[in-house]
């Protein structure tokens, strides 16, 4: 559907100020256990100071929801404007002004020890990753398998922490 200059406007107002650390944790993002406004996302670790973003591994920053969702995801403004709007709008909410947010937070997988030796057996047979690698990653809690038999890697910090 096409959004008028006006519509994108009006969006771009009720969405522009929602929290950075609301934002940033729908994303996948994980929060450092050491600083509460340090976050660990795919592209970098980013700090976050009220309505200020900074991500250290690029040396870029930037101000608001609009432009956290652009920096994170590449996204120009109007689709950045949507992406906000679709997850913190919610039509049954009674003024326009009134932002609630969605529950799409990640959560990784639940731990199944049971398919441990599956995935371990599919890691070095055939992904051809060595044995040695695999127990470490085991054994540091960086890798587990799940209900599904899959392999679950969790994302680390520049600081090797989650």
């Amino acid at each position: 559907m096409g959004y008028s200059y006006t519509q994108i406007k009006e969006l771009a107002d009720r969405v522009r100020h929602i929290s950075l650390s609301d934002v940033i944790s729908i994303t996948g993002a994980l929060r450092d256990k050491y600083d509460n406004n340090k976050w660990h996302t795919s592209i970098g670790t980013i700090s976050i100071t009220g309505q200020k973003f900074m991500n250290w591994s690029v040396q870029k920053g930037g101000g608001g929801a609009i432009d956290l969702i652009i920096h994170l995801y590449q996204l120009d403004f109007i689709s950045a404007v949507l992406f906000l709007a679709e997850r913190f709008s919610n039509p049954h909410c009674p003024s326009p002004h009134t932002l609630c947010e969605k529950n799409d937070i990640f959560r990784p997988p639940e731990k199944n020890k049971n398919h441990l030796p599956a995935i371990i057996h599919y890691l070095n047979h055939k992904r051809r990753i060595p044995m040695n690698l695999i127990c470490q990653l085991v054994k540091t809690g960086q890798i587990y398998a799940d209900n599904r038999s899959n392999a679950v890697f969790l994302l680390l910090g520049k600081e090797k922490i989650l």
